[in-house]
């Protein structure tokens, strides 16, 4: 499992996580717990992940669902956090959308 707070030393030379150096799943404790939940883990996304978040209508929703799907929440508890978190979560999922 990696933490979140290891990925800085996961990245490219862009920043960017490079994916295939992150051991899953990667587990984020949100600064403001959402629906009772502290920290969220999610799991290294499938194919299946990539083709429900390519569903999406634009890119906040396919965010959105990527990010409900790896930590296995709802859509709507991702939607309640603060975007401090989601975008921390955000640049876990983006590498790969």
């Amino acid at each position: 499992m990696t933490k979140y707070d290891d990925l800085p030393r996961l990245t490219t030379e862009g920043g960017a996580i490079d994916a295939q150096r992150v051991r899953w799943p990667v587990s984020y404790r949100l600064l403001h717990p959402v629906d009772e939940t502290e920290i969220l883990t999610l799991r290294e996304p499938t194919v299946m992940d990539l083709e429900a978040a390519a569903r999406q209508p634009d890119g906040i929703a396919q965010k959105v669902t990527m990010i409900a799907n790896l930590a296995e929440v709802s859509p709507d508890t991702v939607r309640k956090l603060p975007t401090y978190d989601y975008s921390r979560l955000m640049e876990i999922v983006e590498s790969f959308l």
